[in-house]
């Protein structure tokens, strides 16, 4: 009786075996990943009792996407238009130089990353809000107006 138990749990362990597939992965990179969808710059606001935010990523490539959700990183991006090259050039001079060190998050909150960079998140009662939020708006602006606007 207990041969025929061993024998049988034996046999069961063997069909769990090889009936699962062996799955193979592959993954890019991270280098290819990043080159891929490289985001300049992300901003939004948001926040709140929701937990929702919206705002712009532009990529290396000049893609400017729409996002809306609880994550910029993680929420479905949707192609608003393209920039040039001296748009980027011209953006990444701003921003490399304008970004200060914030991380103050409000109820209603801002937020700008840049690059690889920490992101920069004020709210309302921020010391130096009223030059962030100035830069925020000149990028919404520059955004909603062509890129044209921002220097």
């Amino acid at each position: 009786m207990q041969m025929k138990f061993i024998s049988l749990f034996s046999i069961l362990i063997s069909l769990l075996f090889f009936s699962c597939e062996k799955q193979e992965t592959t993954t890019l990179p991270a280098s290819a990943t990043d080159s891929l969808h490289a985001q300049i710059v992300i901003f939004g606001s948001g926040g709140g009792f929701t937990g929702l935010w919206t705002g712009y990523a532009i990529e290396q490539d000049g893609s400017v996407m729409t996002w809306s959700g609880s994550d910029p990183d993680s929420s479905a991006k949707q192609f608003l238009k393209k920039l040039t090259p001296e748009d980027i050039s011209s953006l990444d001079s701003i921003l490399a130089t304008s970004l200060p060190a914030v991380n103050d998050p409000g109820n209603f909150s801002y937020l700008i990353k840049y690059r690889k960079s920490d992101p920069v998140i004020w709210n309302s009662q921020t010391e130096d809000e009223s030059k962030l939020t100035e830069l925020y708006e000149a990028l919404i602006s520059r955004i909603e107006n062509n890129f044209d606007s921002l220097d």
